[in-house]
């Protein structure tokens, strides 16, 4: 399962690099409690995303946000069940929808061993809600662990 969940997050991450430039304009205001985009802060630095994206996979969704499209490639992929309420990010390999947080820097991933998310609202075109996530080293020479906290995003297609 867990192998899974990193692939769907590259893919997601290839994706998000590839339609970047074909991003359309938000043309809703977002409701005022969490700021469009998707924002948070990485090892006590903030980090806010530059191109933002949520899929329907099926039973479960895939939130993504990158910045550092011409520098350092860094950003944030969320999988969850498809509908509202807060989830563990925990290394679950039983689940029968993946549930996890990733942080990436280059090729490095940092895969949440603790942490939660809340999808505080849910529609066809706009996802808004917030998280938090410890996050071990487990790709590309990663090493450690990463704090990522105060998370929110809101995004629409």
């Amino acid at each position: 399962m867990l192998h899974k969940f990193f692939s769907t997050a590259l893919v997601a991450v290839a994706l998000l690099v590839s339609i970047s430039a074909c991003k359309k304009s938000e043309d809703s205001t977002p409701a005022a409690d969490i700021a469009a985009g998707m924002r948070a802060t990485v090892g006590g630095t903030a980090w806010t995303a530059s191109t933002t994206l949520f899929s329907d996979t099926g039973s479960y969704l895939t939130i993504s946000g990158i910045t550092g499209l011409t520098t350092s490639l860094k950003g944030v992929t969320l999988v969850c069940p498809k509908q509202t309420g807060t989830y563990s990010l925990t290394d679950d390999t039983t689940a029968s929808v993946p549930k996890g947080g990733a942080y990436f820097e280059g090729d490095k991933y940092w895969v949440s061993n603790t942490g939660t998310l809340t999808i505080s609202s849910l529609s066809s075109t706009n996802v808004k809600g917030t998280f938090s996530f410890t996050g071990s080293g487990f790709l590309g020479g990663a090493t450690g662990t990463k704090a990522i906290t105060n998370g929110s995003f809101n995004i629409t297609k």
